[in-house]
């Protein structure tokens, strides 16, 4: 404190240049257009005059923090502090085209190579990182394609090194996207960085080995009684994942989970999975990040309901027998047939069967479903098969999935949010198999975010919530998006 009040003399002002959450004491003037204020009394939305740029023109407070206890001590006066982010940069409170963004005192950085040789790659998007935010964001999300695998040791220690982030996941993928732009099986890295200001993040390892009663999980008692978020990851030949998210949802029911399958490899061992500077083979990884930063996980499964819905009245397991006290085939065919030309065509390229997440609800539709694929029937005795198991009593509907209803509910599960930027996972089964054309899924959460910075994969399967119930989707874009805001009222 006595070097603070040395160093400012006579004026009373003094300038620190160091970390972003540097705190000044109590007492400390700063001034407004309206004169000197101490610095305990600036609030968020105030202005204050800068030392960037024109020195007369206001800037915007976009957060204030007051530090308290012993790593406020050598700072501020009986262990407190107070720090100011105002609207000089890199926290200005505005968008650029080159991927920044920032509400409060939340900062998001995306950032995307296509260059074959992988430290030039690395070179580019932690460049652009660097430019936008500096070191040491609390998070940063890592994502390349095969043709990286080789070096991919050497990708993560590189942007360990320079960007040193607090934690570190990632994965290898079949392709990669960064705002706007989906590259598909060529090399690329995808980067994505966020400053959350604070918030408390930590790394998650779960392996799995078999057990008398099926796969054992070991890593997941230290995510017990957790809330927040979980990023995960994992390699879908050896992760059970159907296990893992019923144990998550006892041990940790408040805990929001999104997240995908590692997709470069087509075998057992080709994939890996990153946590902070390790290289996984197996499992899954996960980052845990505290309840205290606004953070929301949005679905689009990109299903449109066809048909009327039914009540399962003969199940067992997989197989679904009986819809509404007839067999399940003479139900589906009768809705097929009631089906116009165009939805006749749709449902010719794959059907779905959607099972409802939320049975008080009277009307359903897009959004309301968990969706699972029909496998095949048993024609002699008029049952499905579905990839899941469906319960007597569950009220389900038949589901089509194509390029149109696809995109339309993409929009609508994002419509009227607005955000400082986006995880996206899409699925390997989307992209231009889906939409015959590259950048579909990108372009389309960019737009829709309003250019906030996106950066993500495509996976073999996403995880997130439908009716707070955590599950592996197929065709599907799973979204974390952080600080999210309704752009309505």
């Amino acid at each position: 404190n006595e070097m603070i009040l040395q160093l400012a003399g006579e004026h009373r002002n003094v300038c620190i240049v160091g970390d972003s959450d540097q705190c000044l004491v109590p007492g400390t003037m700063v001034r407004t257009p309206a004169g000197e204020v101490p610095i305990e009394a600036i609030e968020v939305g105030d202005e204050v005059l800068g030392s960037e740029g024109d020195p007369e023109a206001g800037q915007q407070i976009l957060g204030v923090g007051l530090r308290q206890g012993p790593g406020a001590g050598r700072v501020g006066a009986g262990g407190s502090g107070v720090n100011l982010r105002h609207g000089v940069e890199p926290y200005a409170a505005r968008r650029s085209r080159c991927g920044r963004s920032i509400a409060a005192m939340t900062l998001v950085g995306a950032a995307l190579s296509e260059h074959p040789l992988a430290t030039h790659a690395v070179g580019e998007t932690v460049g652009r990182l660097l430019e936008l935010g500096g070191p040491r964001p609390d998070v940063v999300t890592l994502f390349a394609t095969e043709p990286h695998l080789g070096s991919l040791d050497d990708v993560v220690g590189a942007v360990r090194h320079l960007l040193e982030p607090r934690a570190l996941v990632g994965a290898s993928m079949q392709s990669v996207l960064a705002g706007s732009r989906e590259v598909m099986d060529h090399a690329a890295v995808s980067l994505m960085a966020i400053w959350f200001g604070g918030t408390r993040v930590r790394p998650v390892r779960i392996d799995s080995r078999p057990g008398s009663d099926g796969p054992e999980l070991r890593g997941l008692s230290a995510l017990d009684d957790a809330s927040g978020t979980l990023v995960l990851l994992t390699d879908p030949f050896t992760f059970p994942s159907a296990t893992a998210m019923g144990e998550l949802a006892r041990r940790a029911p408040a805990l929001s989970v999104v997240g995908g399958a590692a997709s470069a490899a087509r075998r057992p061992g080709g994939n890996r999975l990153v946590l902070d500077g390790a290289l996984h083979d197996h499992g899954a990884v996960g980052l845990w990040i505290d309840d205290t930063t606004p953070l929301a996980t949005v679905v689009s499964q990109g299903c449109t309901p066809i048909g009327e819905p039914f009540t399962v009245t003969s199940a067992e397991r997989t197989m679904v027998r009986e819809l509404g006290g007839r067999p399940a085939l003479e139900r589906l065919l009768e809705t097929v047939d009631g089906l116009d030309d165009d939805d006749r065509a749709r449902a010719a390229s794959g059907l779905l069967l959607g099972r409802v997440v939320d049975e008080m609800r009277e009307t359903f539709g897009p959004g309301d479903f968990l969706v699972r694929g029909v496998l095949g029937a048993d024609r002699e005795a008029g049952a499905l098969a579905v990839a899941d198991e469906i319960p007597v009593g569950a009220t389900v509907q038949f589901q089509v999935r194509d390029a149109p209803g696809a995109t339309r509910d993409l929009v609508d599960s994002l419509g009227g949010i607005s955000a400082a930027g986006a995880l996206c996972l899409s699925d390997v089964a989307r992209g231009s198999e889906l939409f015959g054309t590259v950048d579909h899924d990108a372009t389309t959460v960019t737009d829709a975010l309003d250019g906030a910075p996106v950066a993500g994969a495509f996976c073999a399967g996403t995880y997130a919530p439908v009716g707070g119930r955590v599950a592996l989707h197929d065709s599907a874009v799973s979204m974390l998006l952080v600080d999210p805001r309704p752009t309505w009222g």
